[in-house]
Formats: C-alpha cells, sequence, structure tokens
C-alpha cells in the first residue's frame, strides 16, 4: 500500500511540474515598423494572431510587441489624408511567424499612389475676365488679377468671399469685379498687404511697376491710398555714370519670410558691363522690408533694388515661389529647356540699399552652392509655382493644347520620369496660375474660356 501511494505522489507531483512549465513558455517578439505617410497621419494596421490575439496599429510598435510563438497576419489598410490616398506594402509577406525568445520584423511602406492624371473639379468659379494671377489674403479671401496677359489688354481685379469659396461654385460677382489697367500679378504680404505688379506700359517711358497698399485701407476691391511705389524709373551709378532701369519687364514677384520682396525681370539686360552684370538677359531684384518701410512716409517711392543677382540660375525663369523652409524656387523655359532652380536660402540675402545708393549685384550661377536644377520630362511648359507645406505645384501650359500641373516635393533634387501630369477634366481655357489656401486645397486660373466668360477658377479636390 505505501508503495502504491508513494508512485501516485510521483505522477501527481511530475503531473503539476509539466503543467506548470507549459505556462512559462517563452514569447517572442513581433516589431513593426511603419513608414512613409506625412507627420501626423495615422496608419490602419490590423495584427491578429493564435489564441484570438488582435490589435490595431496606427504607428510603428516602439517596443515590440511580446506575443504567444505563432502565425501572425499584418493587414495594412489604404489611408487617406488631405484628398490623396496612401497605400501600403508589407514585408516580408501579410503572414509572418514568430518563434519563442526570437525578434519578427515587419516593415509597412505606405507610399501615396500615383494620380490616373485627370480629376473632377470640386468646384468651378467663372469670370468676365481671363485670370492673369491667383493670390489669397490673409483672412481667406481669393484675389485675382484678370486677363493681364499683355498692356493692351481689358484687365481688372477681381476677388471671391470666404462665403463664396464654400459654395457650389458660380459666376464671380459683378460687384466684386473692378478694372484696373494693366494690372498682371498679385501677391499679399503676411500682414495683408497687397503688392500689385502692373505692366501698362514700358520702359523708357516712367511707368509704374509695382504698388503696395497698406491692409488697413483694403475695403473689398478699394484699396487706397498707395503707400509705397517702385517705380521702373533709371537711375545711374558708377564712373563714368552708367544708366540702368529700376525694373524693365517683371513677370513675378513673391515676398519671403522676413518680408523682403523679391521680383523676377527675365527680359532685362545691363546697359553697360560697368555695372558688372553681363549684357545677358534674367534679373532677381530685392527690395529690402527696411528699406520698404523707410520710403513709405517720403516719398513713397523705392526706386533702386539693394541686391541684384544675375547669372545662369536666373536666366530664362518667370515664375518664383518661397517654401516653408526659405528656399527659392524659380520655373521657366518651354521644351527641351524648361527647367527648375532651387535656390537655397543660405545661398540668399537681400541688403538694405548702401549709402551710395546703388545695388549690390551678385552672380548665380548653376552649380553654385546651394543652386539645384531639375530638368526633364514631363517639365516642359512651366507657368506658375505654388507651394504648401511640402508640396510644390507646377502650372504647365503650351498656349494651347498641353495643360496640366505636376506635384514634386520641395525636397526633390530631379524630376523622376514616371511622374504623372495631373490634368483637369472639363478644362475651358489655358492654365495660367495657381494657390493653395490654409486647408491644402488647390486652386487653378484659366483664361481664353469662350467669351462672355473667359476665366475659370478651379479647385481641386
Amino acid at each position: 500500500m505505501r508503495l502504491y501511494w508513494f508512485f501516485l505522489f510521483a505522477f501527481w507531483a511530475l503531473f503539476f511540474v509539466a503543467c506548470s512549465g507549459g505556462g512559462t513558455q517563452a514569447q517572442g517578439q513581433l516589431l513593426i515598423t511603419i513608414t512613409g505617410l506625412p507627420s501626423g497621419v495615422d496608419a490602419d494596421v490590423q495584427v491578429t494572431g493564435p489564441n484570438g490575439f488582435s490589435r490595431a496599429l496606427t504607428q510603428s510598435t516602439s517596443p515590440a510587441l511580446s506575443v504567444t510563438p505563432g502565425q501572425y497576419t499584418i493587414t495594412a489598410r489604404d489611408v487617406v489624408a488631405a484628398g490623396r490616398t496612401y497605400t501600403a506594402t508589407v514585408s516580408p509577406g501579410t503572414t509572418v511567424s514568430v518563434a519563442a525568445s526570437q525578434t519578427t520584423q515587419v516593415g509597412v511602406a505606405y507610399a501615396e499612389q500615383t494620380p490616373s492624371g485627370g480629376v473632377d473639379p470640386a468646384k468651378t468659379f467663372t469670370a468676365s475676365l481671363g485670370i492673369g494671377s491667383l493670390a489669397f489674403q490673409p483672412g481667406g479671401r481669393l484675389y485675382a488679377s484678370g486677363n493681364a496677359a499683355g498692356k493692351t489688354d481689358p484687365s481688372g481685379r477681381l476677388y471671391l468671399t470666404p462665403a463664396d469659396l464654400g459654395g457650389a461654385g458660380g459666376a464671380v460677382p459683378a460687384a466684386q469685379v473692378a478694372t484696373e489697367a494693366g494690372l498682371y500679378r498679385l501677391a499679399f504680404s503676411a500682414s495683408g498687404a497687397l503688392y500689385e505688379l502692373k505692366r501698362d506700359d514700358l520702359p523708357p517711358a516712367s511707368s509704374v511697376y509695382i504698388r503696395r497698399y497698406d491692409p488697413a485701407t483694403a475695403t473689398a476691391n478699394a484699396f487706397s491710398p498707395v503707400e509705397l511705389v517702385i517705380p521702373n524709373g533709371a537711375f545711374s551709378f558708377g564712373s563714368p555714370p552708367v544708366q540702368d532701369y529700376n525694373l524693365y519687364k517683371p513677370s513675378d514677384m513673391a515676398l519671403d519670410a522676413q518680408g523682403n520682396l523679391w521680383v523676377l525681370d527675365p527680359e532685362s539686360t545691363a546697359r553697360s558691363s560697368a555695372d558688372g552684370i553681363p549684357n545677358a538677359p534674367g534679373r532677381l531684384a530685392c527690395y529690402s522690408a527696411a528699406d520698404q518701410a523707410a520710403a513709405i512716409p517720403s516719398p513713397g517711392n523705392l526706386g533702386t533694388p539693394g541686391r541684384i543677382y544675375y547669372g545662369s540660375a536666373i536666366e530664362g525663369a518667370r515664375a518664383l515661389a518661397f517654401d516653408a523652409q526659405g528656399n527659392l524656387w524659380l520655373a521657366g523655359g518651354s521644351g527641351s529647356t524648361a527647367r527648375l532652380v532651387r535656390i537655397a536660402a543660405g545661398a540668399l540675402s537681400c541688403p538694405n540699399l548702401g549709402p551710395s545708393g546703388n545695388p549690390a549685384n551678385e552672380e548665380l550661377a548653376l552649380g553654385a552652392s546651394g543652386v539645384t536644377e531639375l530638368r526633364g520630362a514631363p517639365l516642359t511648359s512651366p507657368v506658375d509655382l505654388a507651394i504648401h507645406g511640402g508640396d510644390l505645384y507646377v502650372a504647365q501650359s503650351d498656349g494651347a493644347s498641353l495643360n496640366n500641373i505636376l506635384r514634386l516635393s520641395t525636397n526633390a533634387t530631379s524630376i523622376p520620369s514616371n511622374l504623372v501630369p495631373i490634368t483637369i477634366n472639363g478644362l475651358q481655357g489655358q492654365i495660367t496660375s495657381l494657390a493653395v489656401d490654409a486647408g491644402g486645397n488647390l486652386w487653378v486660373g484659366t483664361a481664353g474660356a469662350p467669351a462672355p466668360s473667359p476665366g475659370r477658377i478651379y479647385r481641386l479636390p
């Protein structure tokens, strides 16, 4: 009997030891790394496995998940953010094996879906003038210059209110259109000051080219009085005196984060090599915020830029825009000469006008430090630029059948050959201009649609 109880006790002891050993089975580690989504955008990843295990992930697992050994399935769903769709690739595969005391790594790489090309506009506005440029005023109004392709064209300024922009589209109200001869481009400072670039006359006749209006005087389309004028009048410097023009035929302008005004003057040339600029077209003039402020009280004119850049990086450029890092982007050319140029913030400076009253000329050459050139299809006919966050939008038009938009990263150093241009289904006219609102929505202006409403303003989805 004693022997019986001994064996029975030994049996149960071994049984409990075996059960105890099975309960402490070593776990495995599952490390999932998620990449490719914009900052602040959550992933949509589901992990399932043995014993009903299920876990939803919106970001990488750090530290790794501690899980029971076995087979696990990783499902990554598409993510839509700011109107863009991101699709994930799971590697090494959607099903992985996790072993005890081992770490299994899984990568979930999101990438934006390549657009098919054609998009239907979310809304369309029609205008009695062809659209020449678009600019958002701080506060949400969208302003446009109208049909300013040349000094003899009828031109004007029109606007859409936030209520208009939030509606279904339609005709720009006639009360929101004002005639203004020669109006070519518009820009707003961060404080709401309006800058108008006018081309209603050509040198050598003296003519107003850029006017700045104080934001406090802006009431609908009645910007008054003019607080600053940048004319195209001639000035002389050097010994013997050399005559040059402040501006000649400017094509675009932009303000940097410091309030300095930068103006592209693609057709201007030095009148003499004595000013240090080779007799080649293309200049980039800068008027510092301090010089502007000093000129406003008296006499209200700023006749000379603080600096003029020239050289191969500037030649051919007709549009410009600053990105969030302060880098300047230029666009110009057509066909095989079409290009973008990125000039790093550190390669630019906008000094105040010196005591001599002469601009500080400086060459910017392709290949110089901080200067990057981007060429190649599908970039062929750039006409305007717009930037929002890390996105660079390039409007393209050859004045006929080619009308599209390219979207690149502001970190791009080349143009992908497989980049698919964005086209607008049902587009009327030729694309002339771009603007992006505070919510990241892209607005596109066109000119040349059928009369009596030759202008269109499209909002893309």
